[in-house]
């Protein structure tokens, strides 16, 4: 198999992934950061499931705690930004984080 990278880079938003398969192959595809589209083909039954990862948890807090470490020597907060696999029997539970802004 032969997988190249996502194009525009940097991606953001829509992109493009190609890849190549020897032959005619079985192939399932799962995708990060749920929102969106991949709601509704979660619920469709066109995806299995997907990895729902936490871009505010991982990204802005991350930095947010590093920066009142530096400047008030504070230690960090441990919180869990680990991932949570999304399938059909708990997209609604997703569906309400999403939409209140949580997930």
């Amino acid at each position: 198999m032969k997988l190249s990278p996502p194009v525009p880079q940097p991606l953001r938003g829509v992109g493009t992934l190609a890849f190549e398969l020897p032959g005619n192959s079985h192939v399932e595809l799962s995708l990060f950061d749920v929102a969106g589209r991949l709601v509704q083909t979660l619920e469709k039954g066109v995806l299995t499931m997907a990895i729902n990862q936490q871009p505010y948890l991982q990204s802005y807090f991350a930095v947010a705690n590093l920066a009142n470490q530096a400047k008030y020597s504070l230690s960090p907060a441990n919180i869990n930004t680990g991932t949570s696999i999304v399938t059909q029997d708990n997209i609604a539970v997703v569906k309400e984080c999403i939409a209140a802004g949580r997930c």
